[in-house]
C-alpha cells in the first residue's frame, strides 16, 4: 500500500507539472466542449445536453488510449519499468498507481467539462449531480484497464500509434460519439452493441439528456463494470517491465475472449440502444 501512495503521488506531481499535460488533459477537453456546443446546439442549453455526452466519450477514449497507454509504452521504453523490477515493487502496485493518476486526471477533467456546459452555456442538468459522477467513475472503471492493455500489449512506441488508430475511430465514429448514432445507417446501430463507448454514451445520455435513474440504467452499467474487470485481471497478467520481454499471446487471446463473450450477450440481450433512436 505504501508503495502505491508513493507511486500513485509521483506521478500525479509529474503530470500535474507538465504544461503539455495540463493542455491534453485539461484545457483541450475545455475547449472540445465549447467548440462542439457552438458549432452543433448554437450554444442553446437543450442543444448542449445532446451534445455533451458524445464530447465526454471521445474525451474519455482519447485520454485512455492516446494518453494513459503511450505514457506506459514511453516510460517502458526508457528503461523506467527496469528499474522498478529490481526493488520490492510489485507489478500490482505500478498498474494500480497508473489507473489512479489516470482516474483523477480524467474525473478532474470531466468535472470542468461538466461546469462549462453549466455556467457558459446555461446547460440543465435534468438529473441529480450524484448520478452522473456514477456513470462517469463506471465509464472510466471499464476504459482505464483498456488503455492500460494496450500499453502492456504495444511491443514499442511505433506500433502503439497503430494499435490505438485501430481501436479509437470505431469506437468513436461507431458507437454515436462523433455523429449522432440514429443518423447512420442501420447496420452500424448492430455493430455499436458490441463498442464499450456505446454504452458509455447510453449512460451519459441517460443521465444528460434523457434525465433517466440509475435503475433505468442498469444493463449498460453491468456491461462496463464487467470490461473494467476483465481489463484489471489482464492487465495484471500481461504486465510487462521491459519491451524485450516476450508478449503472451495466449494471455491476450484469452483476454479478448472474455471480453467479446461479454460483448456477444450485450449484442443479443440489448434490444436496442437509445442512442439509435431518434429524438422528438
Amino acid at each position: 500500500m505504501k508503495n502505491y501512495l508513493i507511486l500513485t503521488k509521483s506521478f500525479y506531481l509529474e503530470s500535474i507539472r507538465s504544461k503539455t499535460a495540463l493542455v491534453w488533459n485539461l484545457a483541450f477537453p475545455v475547449l472540445f466542449v465549447i467548440g462542439f456546443s457552438l458549432i452543433f446546439a448554437n450554444g442553446d442549453p437543450n442543444g448542449v445536453s445532446f451534445v455533451l455526452p458524445g464530447v465526454l466519450s471521445i474525451n474519455i477514449i482519447t485520454a485512455s488510449f492516446f494518453g494513459l497507454s503511450m505514457s506506459m509504452v514511453t516510460m517502458r521504453e526508457n528503461g523506467i519499468f527496469r528499474r522498478f523490477r529490481v526493488t520490492p515493487l510489485k507489478e500490482i502496485s505500478l498498474i494500480a498507481a497508473f489507473s489512479t493518476n489516470a482516474f483523477i486526471n480524467m474525473m478532474i477533467s470531466i468535472g470542468l467539462q461538466l461546469l462549462v456546459a453549466i455556467s457558459i452555456f446555461k446547460m440543465p442538468l435534468k438529473n441529480h449531480l450524484l448520478d452522473f459522477c456514477i456513470v462517469s467513475i463506471i465509464s472510466l472503471f471499464a476504459f482505464i484497464p483498456l488503455g492500460l492493455f494496450v500499453g502492456s500489449t504495444a511491443r514499442d512506441s511505433k506500433t502503439a500509434p497503430a494499435i490505438t488508430n485501430l481501436l479509437f475511430f470505431p469506437l468513436m465514429f461507431l458507437s454515436g460519439s462523433a455523429l449522432p448514432l440514429f443518423l447512420l445507417p442501420g447496420w452500424t446501430h448492430e455493430i455499436a452493441k458490441l463498442l464499450p463507448s456505446s454504452y458509455v454514451m447510453e449512460l451519459y445520455r441517460g443521465v444528460l439528456t434523457s434525465g433517466l435513474r440509475l435503475t433505468d440504467l442498469f444493463t449498460p452499467m453491468i456491461i462496463l463494470f464487467l470490461t473494467g474487470i476483465i481489463g484489471f485481471v489482464f492487465n495484471r497478467l500481461l504486465f510487462r517491465w521491459e519491451s524485450s520481454q516476450n508478449i503472451s499471446l495466449i494471455k491476450i487471446s484469452i483476454a479478448l475472449v472474455f471480453l467479446f463473450t461479454v460483448y456477444v450477450l450485450a449484442f443479443f440481450l440489448v434490444p436496442q440502444l437509445s442512442t439509435a433512436v431518434r429524438p422528438a
